[in-house]
């Protein structure tokens, strides 16, 4: 069990640096190999709950890691586990997070209203008594999901409360697991809603913010600066500013190609197929020749 708890504290760093792709098929061994110790060991009441903990914190990481590699079966299944591990453990800020996560994965796959179903459990879940960044990260996906659907005031009700139990974060106190939820990833999750609702001056000034504090604070964590770089892209392209998305878009994709995530790609392959309208300028075809050249 201190192997799975140090290997987990190894995860969490690596997932931000590298992404998903490179780093599945290491979590699904390991939480293969921690669920055999469920049958193999007699175990105390005390080491049992420490042992769900252990499996909820790889199976949650391994559902994630799966959306960002676009492994959607994998991501349902080692989701759903982590919500058992959770409950068999008594631990309904884990559980929430894990639906949370579902949620996330469900908007990526163009589900908006099982997004929000998803979310609003997780806010349930996370409603009291339970770590203000999982609560804070509840009202984010919530809040992501009214975005695609084009509900502004519940979009932003849910930004405040999400900034609300962010304010109220216990430090240390607070699960690994929600480590990654910073001021950065508010102020991430804002521009994501802000450019779903189709304010791009709003969604620019957001996203440019982001990754300001990304440069500064955390400049290891390429996947993020990729995907804010090409959400900034995308708010320019909305504006009709075609040259200054291209660009943008450019440096978005240099970054993207050096890191392994299924979902960044994605996220470029988006962007690219709106430019596809303006394909007689130069600089998007030079920027599309680009792209075909690197893979």
């Amino acid at each position: 069990m201190e192997s799975v708890e140090a290997l987990l504290g190894r995860l969490y760093r690596l997932d931000a640096e590298f992404g998903g792709n490179e780093l599945c098929q290491v979590v699904a061994q390991q939480a293969q190999a921690a669920a055999g110790l469920f049958s193999s060991l007699s175990l105390r009441t005390d080491d049992r709950r420490r042992l769900y903990l252990a499996m909820a914190g790889l199976t949650q990481i391994a559902g994630w890691l799966s959306i960002d590699a676009s492994r959607h079966a994998e991501a349902s299944r080692y989701l759903t586990a982590t919500i058992y591990a959770a409950h068999e453990a008594d631990d309904p800020s884990l559980a929430g997070h894990a639906l949370g996560y579902m949620s996330l994965h469900a908007l990526y796959r163009a589900q908006p209203d099982r997004a929000l179903a998803l979310a609003r459990t997780a806010v349930d879940l996370t409603s009291a008594g339970t770590s203000p960044r999982a609560r804070a990260t509840a009202h984010n996906r919530a809040a992501r999901a009214h975005a695609r659907l084009g509900e502004i005031d519940a979009c932003k009700r849910n930004l405040d409360l999400a900034q609300s139990a962010y304010a109220t974060e216990e430090g240390e106190g607070e699960p690994r697991w929600v480590g990654y939820v910073t001021e950065i990833e508010l102020f991430a999750q804002r521009g994501a809603c802000v450019l779903d609702l189709g304010l791009a001056d709003g969604a620019i000034s957001e996203i440019e913010h982001t990754i300001s504090l990304v440069r500064s604070r955390t400049p290891d964590h390429v996947r993020d600066l990729a995907h804010y770089t090409i959400r900034l892209a995308a708010a320019y392209l909305s504006k009709g500013e075609v040259a200054q998305a291209t660009a943008i878009g450019a440096s978005a994709h240099r970054i993207s190609v050096a890191i392994g995530s299924a979902r960044v790609r994605e996220r470029f392959a988006e962007f690219m197929n709106g430019l596809s309208a303006y394909k007689k300028v130069p600089e998007v075809r030079d920027l599309a020749e680009e792209v075909r050249a690197s893979y």
